[in-house]
């Protein structure tokens, strides 16, 4: 037969042995998961940089549409206007050459 005191002392070494396999496993927990945590957070980080190259590129190909499309527009806008202008100079030129052409004609007709 176990006395009152044995049993006590062993179920405080029980508990005892129970406490440490506890925090031997709590310990073990804490540490899986602070292995993984970094991991994690590398994670994150990656995938929030590989959004912002990403978008920064979609940016940058934007940007260069943009550019293209602008270039293209401000050549085809100065070639034609130049041509334009001569086109209104050379009417000018002619229209002014006919007037003077009818004013000549008149003043040899009234002479």
């Amino acid at each position: 037969m176990v006395t009152v005191m044995a049993q006590r002392g062993l179920v405080k070494s029980r508990r005892n042995r129970m406490n440490k396999r506890n925090s031997r496993l709590s310990v073990m927990a804490q540490r899986s998961q602070q292995r993984e945590e970094p991991k994690k957070a590398d994670e994150q980080r990656n995938s929030r940089l590989a959004v912002m190259t990403q978008r920064s590129q979609q940016r940058r190909s934007e940007e260069n549409r943009r550019t293209k499309k602008q270039s293209i527009g401000t050549m085809a806008q100065t070639w034609p206007g130049e041509k334009s202008r001569r086109n209104r100079r050379t009417k000018q030129t002619a229209g002014l050459s006919a007037m003077l052409q009818h004013a000549r004609e008149r003043r040899l007709m009234c002479h």
